[in-house]
């Protein structure tokens, strides 16, 4: 009676073990690239493109033109290239102005600049301007301010 227990937790181990070694056998990751937008002419944030075989990710590689689901992407994720993805010609046009983007560092995902000279006061949209720095504090009406303490 001993053996058997003893024969189902080795079938177990083993068993279990067999199921580890079936999720190492294809690793992959996500690779992960910059789309180019070239009505606005910029970059957008790196973002996964599809999984690839490999054990891990390295993005040391020189930065490659690829075109994927009709669109033109950057990256510097070293290969192999997703398989929905192609290796675009780096003196192609649609390569050209996609490196031309990102040697202006132009992203797409970058906040609007307020005007020169409108500080952000919203007097444009009928609010009233903000004072300022250098605006007159508050007149004093004589009354403490509501924190004072006792002063005990």
């Amino acid at each position: 009676m001993t053996r058997a227990p003893l024969a189902l937790c080795t079938v177990s181990l083993l068993a279990a073990a067999a199921f580890v070694a079936c999720l190492d056998e294809d690793p992959r990751y996500v690779y992960t690239a910059q789309k180019y937008d070239p009505a606005l002419g910029c970059l957008e944030d790196y973002a996964a493109v599809e999984t690839v075989p490999g054990e891990s990710v390295s993005s040391v590689c020189p930065v490659t033109c690829l075109t994927a689901n009709a669109s033109v992407y950057l990256s510097t994720v070293c290969p192999p290239v997703p398989a929905i993805a192609t290796a675009l010609d780096a003196a192609s046009p649609e390569c050209q102005e996609a490196l031309d983007a990102a040697r202006l560092e132009a992203s797409c995902s970058a906040p609007e600049e307020a005007e020169e000279g409108d500080g952000g006061g919203g007097a444009e949209d009928g609010e009233a301007p903000d004072a300022g720095a250098d605006a007159p504090a508050d007149l004093d009406t004589g009354a403490p301010p509501a924190d004072a303490g006792d002063g005990g």
